[in-house]
């Protein structure tokens, strides 16, 4: 998905943006989801969509697992759809 996202018109871009917002706490060693290098593929992707003019934002909760994740990505997603996010992208 994230490649064709790259092949669009960048036109089809005006006013979206796609986010990416990753904890990086301590899972389950049993966890069926773990895989290693998740994290960098990640930044990885959000690098070349930069690159690509792409509006990518990118935010890493230290130490948020699946469950805490939940809770601070809707307070988020919340704030930046009132307007009244005082993050900015990066």
């Amino acid at each position: 998905m994230l490649n064709a996202m790259a092949m669009l018109p960048k036109a089809t871009f005006s006013h979206k943006s796609l986010w990416f917002l990753e904890g990086d706490g301590d899972r389950k060693a049993d966890d069926e989801n773990t895989t290693s290098g998740v994290l960098s593929a990640i930044q990885h992707r959000v690098s070349r969509l930069r690159a690509d003019d792409l509006p990518v934002t990118y935010l890493l909760y230290p130490g948020l697992t699946h469950g805490a994740m939940f809770d601070a990505s809707m307070n988020v997603v919340i704030l930046h759809m009132s307007g009244e996010s005082l993050l900015a992208s990066y």
